[in-house]
């Protein structure tokens, strides 16, 4: 009886999570498409970079930045660590936040 009960609560957590756009797949959304390319972070625009040099980001590392082209927006998604700690920022052209 517990396995019965415990494949339902699966199932239903999965349709949740399906319905609500949730998946594990990183850069793929529902309903919209995403090209996501891994890029070197010396090649991020001037206005990012210069957002990523402020004090906010003191003490945090950029450890990988990707280029992400969806259909109503270009803009770059940096993925920060600092000790255990992980942050992804997404920014766009001029190094303004967005999302």
């Amino acid at each position: 009886m517990k396995s019965v009960i415990i494949a339902v609560l699966l199932l239903t957590a999965g349709t949740f999570a399906h319905a609500a756009g949730i998946t594990d797949r990183p850069g793929i959304e529902t309903g919209t498409a995403i090209e996501k390319s891994q890029m070197n972070l010396e090649e991020l625009p001037e206005g990012v970079i210069k957002t990523l040099d402020g004090a906010r980001f003191t003490g945090w590392k950029p450890v990988v930045a990707y280029k992400v082209k969806a259909e109503d927006m270009d803009y770059y998604e940096i993925t920060f660590v600092r000790g255990d700690e992980l942050e992804i920022l997404k920014l766009n052209n001029n190094g303004g936040k967005i999302g």
